[in-house]
């Protein structure tokens, strides 16, 4: 990336037509290259991506900065990167998961998106769960916890 590039397209694990555009900040320029890993918000949601090209411009008037680089050196040289597109022209699939399935599964990291109170009150575990109750109880409410963050509701 050359310093005068402020702007980043970035694939995420989504079915989505084409890349997502962030701002680099400050703290990233210089250090960014495209097959970098990132940190970027996606509707509230923390997702890794995969940084595929850079501009100096954007045609949007509000774009959302990268939060981190995840590597030093990019994951995904530029051969593989191009594979990945060929990948996504040919079978129609969006580069964000041909590019996420080229990962080994350690590199991934799972979206975070904190449980709210509101769910949680709605939920009937906390209630029943006493200091007295067996373990498999207790499993249950983390279980049915780690489904609130992920969306669900148990």
């Amino acid at each position: 990336m050359t310093p005068a590039q402020k702007f980043a397209r970035i694939v995420v694990p989504l079915p989505l037509k084409e890349p997502l555009t962030y701002s680099v900040p400050e703290s990233l320029e210089g250090r960014l290259a495209p097959g970098s890993r990132v940190l970027v918000e996606v509707q509230r949601r923390i997702l890794t991506g995969v940084a595929v090209d850079f501009s100096a411009r954007s045609a949007l008037a509000r774009t959302k900065p990268i939060i981190d680089l995840l590597d030093e050196e990019p994951i995904l040289d530029p051969h593989l990167l191009q594979l990945g597109r060929w990948i996504s022209d040919y079978y129609l699939v969006a580069l964000g998961e041909v590019v996420a399935a080229m990962l080994p599964p350690n590199s991934r990291r799972p979206s975070r998106k904190p449980p709210t109170m509101h769910s949680l009150r709605s939920c009937q575990w906390p209630r029943r769960i006493q200091a007295n109750q067996p373990p498999e109880n207790s499993a249950r409410f983390i279980a049915c916890a780690a489904g609130h963050r992920s969306g669900r509701s148990c």
